[in-house]
Parts: structure tokens; sequence; C-alpha cells
């Protein structure tokens, strides 16, 4: 009992090395004491905080008695459970040994010794070398220890120039070495090994780790026992010296997994080093255990540039597409996306783009009801316009998704095993363009061969089930040429020459991947084509014969010898031309609001600049009445939304090479929908950053043409949600084609005289809808204010009562709020002003304030600044690019963006209150001419016309 407590006290005072070889000794002694040393063993770790939780653990301070009571004996668990299982360690590893390095004391979280910034430290560190000594220290008597290392041609200290001096003939261990000529892949490397391992147990780790006892019984309970995967969290030390460091929680690099397990899977070969770990964890799932290590560490090295040296690393994952094209062929199809499912890399973001080309036999059933977790599926339903044309449109989604890697097939593409995808992408280093030959379909000779590749033939007699290719290719070759080849033929062949033009691939060796036929097949049996050949001459005019394919050979080779590249010029295709196309606006809103303001004005720039106008307005009110007044073709269309007669007229109206601009209609998917059957050019306008209509917005980013965003900020949130940066065009707000850039000073004092306002007065107003999220309470909070500390303080709110639901008790709260001040007669409410009454209104004012919990760039304000009004403004960040150019006053407040706690503090209303008492009405009057001026410049319609122009050049018609 007096060896527990010592031990016991050891621990307590932390003093591991103590407690180690106290406990072995007493094993030697006692076997008994070998159930409580596994426990102790599993637990036991040099972090102090954990080092406290086992001191006080009760299983620690119980009696021996006890513990012997609770634990299976370990002779047991080694000789009954483990005693001649073989733990492999795989290791793949290029220039590990010795690796000069150099120090400036800098550490994770804090600089270690600050004089080294100066004189930094030059020391070699043998990672790997240090690595098979903490294995070889921690054999366990019973267990069989495999040490493979796969070597990527290292030239510091090569292992197997050291491995046998630190290893020796040791009994129950066994290292290899074994040399791989091929570029570094660390998923290659522990492939190789795994092929290699004879044990039960296989850990797949890096070079620069340290193992001990305690981490070795830890994996054989979970992987051996349990049978489970094991990714264990680490210990990662700070410094060179290898004593401090914290738990590294972050990378599922280090693997202990079961060799029977390990078999049905494979690590991601990707050259170079990085994201191998996770594709590994993506695979196995949800089924394996994240644990943290007893006895797993990581070795110190500097972390800039240490693996980029030999490795370049790449984190993100490929974006890859898989696109068919299909006809009548379901059960083809459904052949293609089962094997696809289930030989595809997970790890891979794909996207899967199908072009049905009319079907009749299930497919555009089964493909309405498809749906793969994790991939972004693109269905285009064409009508008999080819695979050609099929081709096309796919190439339109890829240029809008722009992926990684492409692989176009047909829908008889049967894909046979694992590792097709990442074979493919690897040959694409080589090649950035591969055609799938399949001798079985052509018998043909080995014409040349490449380290990954092979040629059985020229690029004239490709085959086009099957090809590969980036987006250079994309790029630089652009489309298939449908005016020449028609509905179908000989398109992918010219598409297969012209990639070789432009150095893609070799004319008269096209290669493809060496050994594709055992990832890639078609299918030969009973094989049934998606036209007869009758089909195919009589009603598509389209020979195939073989001296048709020849007599095409000088026109693809001789004729066209310098062109690589088709644009989009598709027969089926509205043709660019020099008049403007027809612009259909979808409204949803058209009562008064800013946003409507704006959507009117974008009209009537875009008709002075020659588009044809189509509006098609959901809503009705002053702007519906407004678009009629200035003779636009106008649709009221109220159940436009239901996709049944409105829905179906417009779409019946839209014409190839059309523009639709949604003007905060939202709907997004019916006009996505749309463009299955139709090609036409989407916009929508972003009047708000808010966060839910960013997320909503991005889910479009690959089929919206253009966002026209009022402001920058707006177009940065896009661009952070990953739309590109080429889709999103700032138009900034203007005001109407009409509005007088003036001041009245008659029309102010006949309006004055009116109101019983002295002309002296200072007059302070709030435009705009009484709504909640205008914090109208505040507005009248802030004019009982400054109306009852300054005599000459008028305060005039104008304003009609929202259409809102959210809005709808509101306006009653607004007036009872008014009625407690009406003995006021200096708070004066006018309700809504519009039109002319409000342009001349715009005369009286001195002062317009705003308290809006949330704003992007308020047209009301655009107006007042046109009328020379000093403006007092949140400084909100769109406010703030505009109104910092103006004689204003910018008030500190912090934005809503989220749409909670709208009302203003206390401190908040009382620094407007602050700036409104200390103004002066003869001083900021001096400021209307210079403020009228600038807006003119910067608010006019003219220019707006011209950033219109500019935002959907090149889309559909020449300027």
């Amino acid at each position: 009992m007096s060896n527990l407590k010592e031990v016991n006290s050891l621990i307590r005072s932390n003093k591991k090395i103590e407690v180690m070889s106290l406990l072995e000794s007493l094993i030697e002694s006692n076997p008994d004491f070998k159930d409580y040393y596994i426990s102790y063993l599993l637990c036991f770790n040099s972090l102090p905080n954990y080092l406290g939780k086992i001191a006080s653990d009760s299983l620690i301070k119980s009696d021996l008695d006890e513990v012997l009571d609770l634990q299976v004996k370990l002779d047991e668990i080694i000789l009954k459970k483990w005693n001649n299982v073989k733990f492999t360690f795989c290791i793949s590893v290029k220039n590990r040994s010795c690796v000069n390095v150099s120090w400036d004391g800098v550490t994770k979280n804090k600089t270690f010794v600050t004089s080294y910034k100066k004189n930094p430290m030059n020391f070699q560190l043998d990672l790997l070398k240090n690595f098979v000594k903490s294995i070889v220290d921690s054999k366990i008597n019973g267990i069989c220890l495999e040490i493979i290392i796969v070597d990527f041609n290292s030239d510091d200290h090569p292992p197997e120039d050291w491995i046998n001096e630190i290893v020796g003939v040791r009994e129950g261990i066994e290292a290899k070495v074994i040399k791989s000529d091929e570029p570094f892949s660390r998923g290659r490397g522990l492939n190789i090994a795994a092929e290699k391992a004879t044990g039960d147990i296989l850990f797949f780790t890096d070079a620069d780790m340290l193992i001990s006892k305690e981490f070795l019984i830890q994996s054989l309970q979970y992987a051996y026992d349990k049978q489970k995967p094991f990714f264990p969290i680490c210990y990662s030390y700070y410094t060179p010296y290898n004593k401090e460091g914290w738990i590294r929680d972050e990378g599922w690099g280090n693997l202990v997994i079961p060799k029977v397990i390990s078999e049905k899977i494979s690590w991601w070969e990707k050259r170079s080093w990085g994201s191998e770990d996770n594709h590994m964890k993506d695979q196995l799932g949800d089924s394996f255990i994240r644990a943290q290590a007893a006895g797993l560490y990581h070795q110190w090295h500097p972390e800039d540039d240490f693996k980029t040296k030999y490795y370049s690393s790449e984190k993100n994952k490929f974006e890859v597409v898989l696109a068919v094209t299909t006809y009548n062929r379901l059960d083809y199809l459904e052949v293609f996306i089962k094997t696809w499912l289930s030989t595809r890399n997970p790890y891979y973001k794909w996207h899967l783009i199908i072009n049905d080309d009319g079907s009749t036999d299930g497919t555009i059933e089964y493909l309405k009801n498809i749906n793969i977790v994790g991939t972004e599926i693109h269905i285009i339903y064409n009508n008999r316009k080819g695979v050609h044309e099929g081709t096309n449109a796919i190439l339109d989604r890829i240029n809008k998704i722009k992926p990684d890697y492409v692989f176009k097939c047909d829908d008889d593409v049967i894909f046979v095993k694992k590792g097709w995808d990442n074979a493919y992408i690897d040959g694409m280093n080589e090649f950035g363009f591969l055609c799938n030959y399949q001798t079985k379909w052509r018998d043909a000779k080995v014409k040349s061969t490449t380290d990954k590749c092979i040629s059985y033939s020229s690029a004239y007699y490709s085959q086009g089930a099957f090809l590969a290719f980036n987006m250079d290719v994309v790029n630089k070759i652009g489309w298939f040429d449908t005016k020449s080849f028609g509905f179908k033929g000989y398109g992918h062949i010219d598409f297969a020459v012209r990639a070789c033009r432009a150095g893609f691939n070799n004319i008269n060796t096209l290669y493809d991947i060496k050994n594709s036929p055992s990832f890639i097949t078609l299918q030969f049996d009973d094989y049934k084509p998606a036209l007869d050949s009758e089909r195919i001459v009589n009603e598509f005019k389209v020979d195939l014969s073989e001296d048709s394919k020849e007599s095409f050979k000088d026109f693809i080779l001789k004729d066209r010898s310098n062109l690589s590249y088709i644009p989009r010029s598709s027969i089926f295709e509205y043709k660019k031309s020099e008049l403007k196309p027809k612009l259909h606006m979808i409204i949803h809103n058209n009562h008064i609001g800013g946003a409507e303001y704006v959507h009117f004005n974008h009209a009537y720039a875009l008709r002075t600049i020659g588009f044809d106008i189509v509006i098609w307005s959901v809503g009705s009110g002053y702007y519906l009445d407004k678009y009629l007044s200035n003779n636009f073709e106008t649709h009221y269309v109220p159940n436009f939304f239901e996709e049944k007669d409105e829905f179906n007229n417009f779409a019946n109206e839209v014409e190839d090479g059309n523009y639709i601009y949604n003007c905060n209609a939202y709907n997004d998917k019916l006009f996505e929908k749309m463009s299955y059957n139709k090609h036409f050019y989407y916009l929508t306008i972003m009047h708000s950053d808010v966060e839910w209509i960013i997320k909503y917005q991005k889910e479009f980013r690959f089929f919206t043409h253009r966002y026209i965003a009022i402001h920058n900020y707006i177009k940065e949130d896009l661009v952070n949600a990953g739309v590109s940066t080429d889709k999103v065009n700032i138009v900034n707000n203007t005001l109407n084609h009409d509005f007088s850039f003036e001041y009245y000073e008659n029309i102010n004092l006949e309006l004055r005289r009116k109101l019983k306002i002295p002309k002296d007065a200072l007059v302070v107003s709030y435009i705009g809808r009484v709504a909640k999220d205008k914090n109208l309470l505040n507005i009248v909070d802030l004019a009982e204010t400054v109306t009852k500390q300054r005599k000459d303080i008028y305060f005039i709110i104008v304003g009609g009562k929202s259409d809102r639901v959210e809005d709808s008790n509101y306006f009653k709260l607004f007036e009872q709020k008014l009625l407690t001040l009406q003995d006021n007669k200096k708070i004066i409410y006018l309700g809504e002003l519009l039109g002319k009454e409000l342009e001349d209104f715009y005369n009286v004012i001195d002062v317009a304030v705003n308290l809006s919990p949330s704003e992007g760039l308020p047209i009301t304000m655009l107006e007042q600044l046109g009328k020379g009004i000093y403006c007092i403004y949140p400084q909100f960040p769109a406010i703030n690019i505009t109104l910092k150019e103006f004689n204003s006053k910018l008030i500190p407040i912090k934005q809503r963006k989220d749409m909670k706690n709208l009302e203003y503090s206390e401190t908040e209303i009382n620094l407007y209150a602050q700036h409104i008492l200390s103004l002066n009405r003869e001083c900021i009057s001096n400021f209307r001419n210079e403020n009228i001026k600038l807006a003119k410049n910067k608010f006019s319609s003219a220019n707006l016309a011209r950033q219109l122009n500019k935002s959907i050049l090149g889309l559909g018609y020449k300027n």
C-alpha cells in the first residue's frame, strides 16, 4: 500500500519520469500492478491541468485492492488480445531527416527569446530520425512493429542510409524504405506504404511526430479491439526544445486504422502536400473515433515556408464539373450517374450539369426528382437542338461556374472504379485537354507514351464520349462550332483539333491517360443509339459516312489551320446586333418608396439609350400610374408568380437575347427555370446589403449575368459571398429626369406664410414613410426636444402611412404620440406629399434629418441635397460616401443590419439634438448654392444613363 501512496504523491508533484520509473519497477516485482499501469498510461499527460485532474481522480486515490477489482489485468490484455498483433507505421517523406532551419525566437503564441530576432539561431532538425527512435523506444513485448517509409528522392540524408543504424536487429521490429522516383505526393506515398504493409493495424502519419507506449496501447484499444479508425489529437511543441506546446486539435493527417478498412479506401494522390487528410476524413464519414492522444507529439519546426519549400500546398478543394448530354436513354443515364457516385472522389466540390434534348422516355421526370447531397446540380432542358448546341449550353454554365476541371461525357459512359477522376486530373498536369480512347470501339496501336499518358490516334480520329479539360481550354478555344457542324457529327473532332492547336495536346498524337479502360468504359453490349442512322440522315441532314468524314478532314485540318477560338454563335441563339434588345422589367411593388423611385429612373434612362422597355408590375400604386402616363408598355400582373396565365404570357413574350431585369421581385428560381428553354440575359438590382438578402442572392450567382449595386459596400458583400467581381456593377442612385436643381425663395416665403412659420425660423424636417424601420417615434422625441429648447425652431414631419403588414399598428402609435404634443404648435405633421407638392416643399426646409436604424442610399437625401438642404444623417457606410462631399453632418450611429433593436438610444438622439441646437440659419443658408451645384453633377439622369449603359455592355448587343 505504501508503494501506491508514493505513486500518488509523485503524480501530485507532476514528476512524470519518477512515476514511470517507480511503476515499471513495481510491475516487475508485482504483475498485478499492470492493471494500474495500463489505466495510468492511457490518461497520463504532460499538461499540468490534466495532471491536476488525474491527481484528483477517485480511481487514483482509491485503494489498490479496489483498483485491481475494477481493472482488467495488463498481462491478459497483451498476451490474450494483442500478442503478436502487428502495428505498421506508414510514412511518406521527402527531405525530413536532416532539415537545416533558422529560428528567430518567435513561437506560436509568444516571443520565446527576443535576442534571436537580431541573431537567429541556426541548427539542424533530425525530425524523421527522432520519430523512428521514439518508435523503437516505445516497443512493448508481445506487439510487433513495422516501419515503412516511402521516400521521394530525399537528398538531405536519405532514410535508407541510416534506418538500420537506429532500428538495428531488434526482435519484433521491422523497417523498410521504399524509394519512389515520382513527383512528391503525400497521398501517393501513403498508398504505396499501405500496399506493402503486413500489419493488422496501420498508422498513417507524418514524418515529424514522436510517440510513446501509451499511444500504442490507446491505438490498439480503438483500432484493434473496437475495429474503428482513430484520428488522434496530438500535442504540438512550440519551440525547438520540444518542452512546451499546445493541444493541436486541427488537422486530420494522423490516422490509425484496421488494415481491413484501409483496403477499401485510399489516400488522395494529389501532387504536393495538403488537403489529402481532409479527403480521407470525408471518405470515412462518421465511422471513426476522434480523441486526444496519450503520448503522440508533433515536433517543432518553422511554420512559414517549411512545407511549401518542397510541397507547394493547395488547401482548397478542387471545383469539378461532370457534364453529360442525353436524349431518350434513361437506362444509360441512370447507370452513368450511379457509377459516377460510387467511384468519384468525394473530396472534390462537384457540379453535375445534365443537358437533355427533349427526351420522352421518362428522363424529364427522373431529372426533376434528382437530388445529390453536396452536389450542385444544373439541368438544361433543350428541345431537339442537337448534341453540339447541348454541349454549348453546358459550356455556358461552365463559363459561369469557372471550375478547376471539367469532364464532358456522353450518357453511355460507365465509370469502372475509383481513382479515374484523380488520374485524369493528374494527367491534366501534362496536357490541359485529354480525350478518352476506347480500343474496344476502334482498335488501334500505341503511337506514343509519356509519363502519365498514352496516344492511340491523331486528333482527327478522336472519340468524343469522354473529354477532360480545364478552364484554360474553355477560355482559349471557346465553343463547339454549330454553324459549321450543325446538329451533330464532327464537332467534337474540331474541338479536339482546336485544343491541340492552342497547345493543350498534340494534333498528331492525341493523348489519353494510361490504363484508361480500367477506369472508364462504354455501353458496348446491345448498344442503343440515341438516334438511328436513318433519322440522323433524313431528319437532321447529317452525313456520318466514312467518305463524309474524309471530306471534312481538309476543312478541319487545312482550311481552318490557323483557327483555335470559336465564339458562342449558336444558330439557336440571339445574335448580337447594333440594336439594343428588348428589356423586361419585373417590379414587385409600385407604391411610394425609394426602391420604386430608382426602378422608374432606371426604366426611363434605359429607354433614352435605346432599349425597348416592357414593364411587368406585380403591384399597383403611384409608380404603376407613372409608367402608364410616361407611355411605357406596361402589364399589370398581380398573379404573376402563380406561374399560370400571366407568367406564361410573359415567358412567351421573352425571346432569345432579351433582357430580364428583376427589380426587387425576387423569385429568381422561376427565371432560372425559364433559362432551360431560352437564352436571355438576367440582371437584378441590389438596394441593400442586409445579411439575408446577400445570402439569398448568392444562390443565383452563376445564373445571374449582372448585379446592379447602388453602392460599393453592397458589391463588397456580394463578392465576399462568392459572386464574381466582374458580375457586380455599381450604379449610383440619381434623381428624376425632370428634377429641378434649383432653390426658389418665393416658394419658400409663400409656404411659410401658409404654415404660419416666421421667415427667419430654422425649419427642420423629416421626409419619408411612417414606418417602424424609419424610427418615427424617435423623430417625434427629437422634434419635442429641439422645439422646446429653441423658440425659433420648427419641426415638420412629412410621410404617409406604410402599407406593410409589419407597420399596421405603428401608424397608430405615431398618431397617439403626436396627440400628446398637440399644444406644441411648432411640430407640424403634413401627411404624404408627392410630385410637385413635395418638390415645392423642399424650398421651405433648412435642415433635413434621418433617424433610420439601417439605410442604403436614400433617394430623399439626394433630393434634399439637390435643393441645397443641410442634411443630418446617420454615419452609415453608403450615406457616408455620398454625404461627406457636401455641407452636411454625419452622426456616429451603430447601424442595425439585423433589423433588431431599431429604436435609437437617448444618447444617440441627443447627438442629433445638440447639433441642431448649435445651427445658425443664416450660416447654413450660405451652403445652398454649393450643395446644389455638386448634386447636379452627381445625381442627374444623364449620369444614370451613362452608368447603366456601361454596366450592361457586351450582354447581347454591340455598343
